[in-house]
């Protein structure tokens, strides 16, 4: 009984079938609508803060506000974060850690020197 040879796969169905390449354009639009709309909304607030009382006001009223101010500026977390470090020993204190994003801004609320 003669075996069959598999057939190949062509390059279109080998990018759907192989889930890491596969690309569905209509997942793909929703995704970049919502983020499209989620940066208008944080670029509008942000144009909002105008002095340093309201950059204050913004991270003690919205909890996701370091993200979002670091997306924006397109900066990462963890420059975000070895910055702060840095400003911390410059103040004199001996950080044994770097901060969690979260536990950054409860310290910016609770200790804003």
């Amino acid at each position: 009984m003669p075996t069959s040879k598999p057939t190949p796969l062509g390059i279109e169905d080998f990018i759907k079938s192989a889930t890491m390449f596969y690309i569905d354009p209509e997942l793909e639009k929703e995704f970049d609508d919502a983020v499209e709309k989620d940066v208008k909304e944080i670029k509008t607030e942000l144009l909002g803060i105008t002095t340093e009382e309201g950059l204050q006001k913004y991270i003690r009223e919205t909890p996701e506000s370091l993200d979002r101010i670091t997306s924006v500026l397109n900066i990462s977390e963890e420059k975000f974060k070895r910055i702060i470090t840095m400003l911390r020993i410059h103040k004199g204190f001996t950080p044994t850690s770097e901060w969690s994003m979260g536990a950054l801004r409860v310290q910016m609320i609770e200790s804003p020197d």
